[in-house]
């Protein structure tokens, strides 16, 4: 088989694996859920149970944990079906992997150069052993063999060569229609914009390309390589429904304020109304002349990245995605899968996805330059990092679903390193990415491939249940794809905002060592110098569940903001919807061992604590945690630090500027 060239090799594997079952297909309604009250487990009744009875009659004196026979049944199903179950994910991702290799587009011919060369190799090495040992006759007969059509094979041959049909079986939730494009304007696309074309009389937002490497390995008739081949330039992407409408607003005025010039696609799903439209499109676009008092203090301290006035209109696009989506599936999407969705149909080459509630920091271009992004094309960040634990079988289970040594040594489709496999989530920990603000270019080897993978992630209810939404179904699509040229930021995500004056126990009669920030915003400071804050989600309020809480009930239940004790529940609900002020943030240590650091000091055993404020969205997060091991004061102390920045009155005032800007503070 490695004598084959790589065109023989895809057509050779995807016959087989279809004419095992002529009617395959990716089955997105599949669930892979154990159901005891289906007819397929009242089958296994009837044809195990008497051996299932003998079999618990005798070991039930020695099982661990005393169960019924039913149960025991039951759990026996549960064992069967699960490796089942799981054999069968296995075989899917392994076919989606193998079918995007060959024939969707991997943008890249250095890619298709290095796929030659291997096989060219692999060739060599074929010939050569078998020359060496006269065998090659041998050799030729087996290949011929190998080739030869079975009956079965016959039957399908026509369908193998419409790889157009074969596409729609792998991604039978692909409508395979392009999305509906609407400019702020009110010029309308039925297929991906061409900005180059669009802007040519222009100087701005962008100068852009489309895509240009042709792969050979491919075919051009597959929707998706359609798609690719029209995307184009870069972008800021976000996808939001009606509930998200204030905050995307919101997010228009901190781009204008950021000097944004990059346009702006609004992914939804046929479910923002005209009004609304007109809403965004009157922030992106109307002339600023009025700031906020803080844009004054900025400017006088000479903050580059604050445009003189006025700010850039923005370049806005709406983007319907509902006839992309096969009507039988469109209800199979719901929260956190649009997404997922966005990053697959929106139109450019290379994106940051963002949510409406994402406040940038810096300008989106500072991002594209980012070298983590300029080295891989995809760039993501961490999460917070609370003791929140999963068990150890999840990682177990996410390595299996990676490519196999076949996968490797057939289709150059490399497997999972410890580069993936050594990251806190396959040791049990529970949160890993925060996907507030995702950067990837699909032009880069493999990746559109990654998104494909992400996508479909959704669908395999085993992995993107033991998911919170769709956070780490970003980076486990890599992985799973093989693809592992990416990079996260160092630093998990820190709590941002104002140290607090009695932190950690309001009992305590001397003050803690370490230092505590309580605040609802996850927020993304710089590996690159320690410090920097690049971004925060949950937008720019104290809380952003300002309007939805009962304020009566908050000032009975409150714990950390003890300077507002006694006061009426008007100035809470003011201080909660008022701009977020940031002095300092906190990046909180993390025990290697996921385990908490009890100590005699009374000190924090772990980074991060949850609180009931703003809904139960409060965290707050310790610079150091542990103390004194035993409670001599001479006791040995064991100790962590994480990282405490604290910022300069000129940063300060520029935070203060923007959240001025976003909340429309003027």
């Amino acid at each position: 088989v490695l004598s084959l060239s790589f065109n023989q090799r895809c057509e050779l594997l995807i016959r087989n694996i279809i004419s095992q079952k002529v009617s395959w297909i990716f089955d997105p309604l599949e669930t892979f859920e154990i159901n005891y009250e289906s007819e397929d487990y009242i089958q296994f009744i009837q044809q195990e149970g008497i051996k299932l009875n003998k079999k618990f009659e005798k070991i039930k004196n020695n099982l661990k944990f005393k169960t019924s026979l039913n149960n025991f049944i039951k759990d026996e199903y549960k064992i069967i079906r699960s490796k089942q179950y799981e054999q069968k994910i296995i075989d899917q991702l392994t076919i989606l992997r193998i079918f995007n290799k060959c024939f969707i587009k991997n943008g890249s011919k250095d890619q298709n150069d290095l796929v030659d060369r291997i096989i060219q190799e692999q060739q060599k090495l074929v010939t050569k052993a078998n020359s060496a040992a006269n065998g090659q006759l041998e050799l030729e007969l087996e290949l011929k063999l190998k080739l030869k059509l079975t009956e079965n094979e016959k039957m399908v041959l026509e369908l193998v060569e419409d790889y157009v049909t074969l596409g729609k079986r792998v991604y039978p939730w692909i409508s395979q229609r392009f999305p509906f494009y609407e400019r702020w304007n009110g010029d309308s696309y039925y297929y991906p914009p061409n900005y180059e074309e669009i802007f040519k009389d222009k100087n701005e937002p962008l100068k852009s390309e489309r895509s240009t490497v042709r792969d050979l390995t491919s075919s051009p008739l597959i929707f998706l390589n359609q798609f690719k081949d029209a995307s184009n330039g870069k972008g800021i992407v976000l996808s939001i429904t009606e509930k998200h409408i204030d905050d995307t607003i919101n997010l228009i005025r901190l781009l204008r304020a950021l000097n944004n010039k990059l346009p702006i696609q609004i992914i939804y799903f046929n479910d923002i109304s005209q009004s609304s439209k007109t809403k965004i499109i009157k922030a992106a676009r109307e002339e600023i002349n009025n700031f906020p008092k803080s844009y004054e203090k900025v400017y006088h301290g000479k903050q580059p990245s604050v445009p003189p006035s006025p700010p850039p209109p923005q370049e806005v696009w709406f983007v319907n995605i509902y006839e992309s989506i096969n009507p039988q599936h469109r209800n199979l999407f719901a929260k956190f899968d649009f997404k997922l969705l966005a990053s697959l149909f929106n139109s450019f080459n290379e994106f940051m996805l963002i949510d409406a509630d994402t406040i940038l920091m810096k300008s989106p271009e500072f991002f594209f330059n980012h070298q983590s992004y300029q080295q891989t094309g995809a760039f993501f960040f961490k999460d917070r990092s609370p003791l929140l634990k999963r068990p150890i079988t999840d990682g177990e289970f996410l390595i299996k679903m990676g490519p196999s040594s076949i996968d490797s040594i057939m289709f150059d489709i490399p497997m999972m390193t410890q580069y993936t496999t050594h990251r806190e989530l396959f040791k049990g920990l529970r949160l890993y990415m925060e996907s507030g603000l995702v950067m990837i270019d699909k032009q880069r080897r493999r990746h559109f491939n990654s998104i494909l993978m992400m996508n479909q992630l959704k669908f395999i209810h085993p992995i993107s249940n033991s998911m919170w939404g769709d956070k780490e179904l970003f980076w486990l699509g890599f992985a799973i794809n093989g693809d592992e040229n990416y990079k996260f930021n160092n630093h998990f995500a820190a709590a941002i905002g104002q140290l607090t004056s009695n932190q950690y126990n309001k009992d305590r009669r001397t003050p803690l060592n370490s230092k505590e920030i309580c605040s609802s915003h996850p927020g993304h400071i710089s590996d690159e110098d320690d410090r920097s804050l690049l971004w925060f989600n949950s937008g720019f309020r104290f809380c952003h569940e300002a309007n939805n809480i009962d304020y009566q009930e908050e000032t009975k239940n409150n714990v950390i903001l003890k300077f507002l004790n006694g006061r009426h529940p008007l100035e809470f609900k003011k201080y909660y919807s008022d701009p977020l002020r940031i002095t300092h943030a906190i990046v909180p240590p993390l025990n290697k061992n996921f385990q908490k650091m009890y100590n005699y000091d009374e000190e924090p055993t772990d980074g991060w604590t949850s609180e009931p404020n703003c809904n139960k969205y409060m965290w707050c997060a310790y610079s150091s945690i542990g103390g004194r091991t035993g409670p001599e004061e001479t006791s040995h102390k064991e100790t962590l630090d994480g990282l405490l920045v604290e910022y300069t009155p000129e940063e300060i005032a520029y935070f203060n500027y923007l959240g001025d800007v976003w909340v429309g503070k003027y």
